[in-house]
Formats: structure tokens, C-alpha cells, sequence
């Protein structure tokens, strides 16, 4: 609790490659889509443990330091907390973001990128479709802009290839 309460003052300055992924908002108002507010997380950081430039900040930490935080058992983090996050993970930059409901069956990931000692945001990815039939493009989707990919028929890519990474 104390380095909660120095937290600016933390001297350490992380590499520029370390990247934690926080827990994603579910602002659908369907409780029943709450289990992809962890989910979405675990395979974005599945994917991007794979990626060697990364240095991830393991899920475990990030639990046990929103949990201390009392941010309580969603992990959810409020936008003007994730600089401290951050530099409590020892983070140069988060990923988190929002599951929304645009009309029924359809829905929106949207993604912040933040650049943590700067505390500014510097990207911010949206995808939309069907949450079962294009989740797992949807993420891949976040992947490739979290990663600085680009893939304009991210369906075609997918298809082709029956694999990622």
C-alpha cells in the first residue's frame, strides 16, 4: 500500500517494450458476457506472448495489483488509473478497452493503447461484428492493431492461412 501511495516517485523506468493487457469493460448490459472480460484478455495475451519484440507483463500481477487496488474481482480499471497502473506493473504501455453492444447480435471491441510515461493514448482500435461467429476475428483484429500489423481482409488473411502465429 505504501508504493500505491509513492507511486509517482518510482524511479525504475520499464523497457520500452513491456506491454500489460488489462481486463476488457463489458458495457453490453448482459451479464452473460461477462466471462469475456478475462477471456478476451487470456487470448490476446496468448497471441502476444508469441510475439518475441514483447516483453508481457504476466496476467498474474496484473490480477494481484488491481485486486490491492480494490478495483475488486472484474479487474476493470478506470481510464485515469491506468498511468498508475502501469507504472506500478512497470508497464511502458497498456492495452485495454471496452465489449459494447451496437444493436442486437452486433457488437464492438474497441481497444485504448496507452503510452504510459507519457500518460497519453496513442491508438485506438475498434472492431465490429457478431460476438460467435466473428470473435475470434474480432481479436485477431485487435491483435494486429495492438502489434502495428495491418490486414485490410482480415477474413480472406484467416481463411488462407487456418492459423495464426
Amino acid at each position: 500500500r505504501e508504493v500505491v501511495k509513492q507511486e509517482e516517485t518510482i524511479g525504475a523506468k520499464p523497457a520500452s517494450n513491456t506491454l500489460a493487457v488489462l481486463y476488457f469493460n463489458n458495457k453490453t448490459g448482459l451479464s452473460d458476457l461477462d466471462i469475456l472480460r478475462k477471456g478476451l484478455t487470456i487470448v490476446l495475451m496468448t497471441y502476444l506472448s508469441k510475439v518475441k519484440e514483447i516483453q508481457l507483463v504476466e496476467g498474474v500481477k496484473v490480477q494481484a495489483l488491481t485486486e490491492e487496488l480494490e478495483f475488486g474481482e472484474t479487474g476493470i480499471v478506470a481510464a485515469e488509473n491506468m498511468p498508475m497502473v502501469g507504472r506500478l506493473l512497470g508497464a511502458a504501455h497498456l492495452v485495454g478497452g471496452d465489449i459494447l453492444m451496437q444493436e442486437l447480435n452486433q457488437f464492438q471491441l474497441q481497444a485504448d493503447l496507452l503510452k504510459v510515461p507519457t500518460k497519453t493514448i496513442f491508438g485506438n482500435a475498434k472492431v465490429q461484428g457478431k460476438l460467435i461467429d466473428d470473435f475470434f476475428l474480432m481479436e485477431k483484429s485487435l491483435l494486429l492493431y495492438v502489434i502495428g500489423k495491418k490486414s485490410y481482409n482480415l477474413k480472406i488473411f484467416i481463411k488462407k492461412t487456418h492459423h495464426f502465429l
